[in-house]
């Protein structure tokens, strides 16, 4: 051996750590996505709160007017009880 191959030696040294940490990175991710998968094809695209977030279930327009009826309700029920109760 050469002394320039023995220079180069501690940097090799870093090597397996690095390529160990990026390789349990890689699992790790590749487990979670396929994990995720498995769960959205066998349960979660059934369930309506997942369909909503991840934007799958579409309204139909009454749906929505309908909504929006209940939300000014509820808004002119919850300004009614703050100007009662300010009265007091």
């Amino acid at each position: 051996m050469e002394l320039s191959d023995l220079a180069r030696l501690p940097q090799l040294d870093r090597l397996p750590p690095v390529v160990g940490l990026i390789t349990a990175l890689g699992i790790f991710f590749a487990s979670l996505i396929l994990g995720w998968y498995i769960l959205w094809r066998a349960w979660l695209r059934h369930m309506p709160i997942c369909q909503e977030l991840m934007g799958l279930r579409k309204r139909s327009p009454a749906d929505k007017l309908a909504l929006e009826a209940k939300i000014q309700k509820i808004k002119r029920q919850n300004s009614r009880g703050r100007v009662v109760a300010a009265k007091r």
